[in-house]
């Protein structure tokens, strides 16, 4: 399923934010991509979230992509990224549903916490690559299901 993305810009935080949106009818997802990547990290993940009735865009974070650099003596740190999420959700309508990958899920968890009222179901996302190796795995465990009172603990299987 490939549809082809709409741009959009919003004035958030005294910058210009570039987002791609997919569809524009329905409850409201924001995708955040990671550490150097951009809105189109997303290009074959978001069609399916809109054919699924959501209204879904994805952000290029401040001097990712086509949202703009900040200028001299301006930061790149988590609080600024939060502070630009906060003024782009109220430029969105004021409550969005958050996906985020690796960087941009501490902008987005750190904006969760400081703005409960606009994010609603955050979630964060790993890299797509096989998580367990011969050597990670060896004698981990995990937590099974509860068991009378007590939890009890399996061996993970490799």
């Amino acid at each position: 399923m490939t549809v082809a993305p709409t741009d959009r810009f919003v004035e958030a935080n005294r910058l210009r934010h570039h987002l791609l949106e997919w569809s524009d009818t329905g409850p409201t997802v924001l995708l955040l991509h990671g550490f150097l990547e951009h809105a189109h990290a997303w290009d074959f993940v978001a069609p399916r979230i809109a054919a699924a009735g959501y209204r879904v865009l994805a952000l290029d974070w401040r001097g990712h992509g086509d949202t703009e650099w900040v200028g001299r003596g301006g930061y790149y740190h988590f609080p600024d990224y939060a502070a630009d999420l906060a003024g782009v959700v109220r430029a969105l309508g004021g409550r969005a549903a958050l996906v985020a990958h690796s960087m941009g899920a501490g902008g987005a968890t750190l904006f969760a916490g400081t703005s409960r009222a606009s994010a609603r179901s955050p979630a964060s996302t790993r890299s797509v690559r096989p998580t367990r190796t011969r050597t990670t795995c060896r004698g981990a465990t995990r937590a099974g299901s509860p068991t009378s009172t007590n939890r009890r603990r399996e061996r993970v299987r490799c």
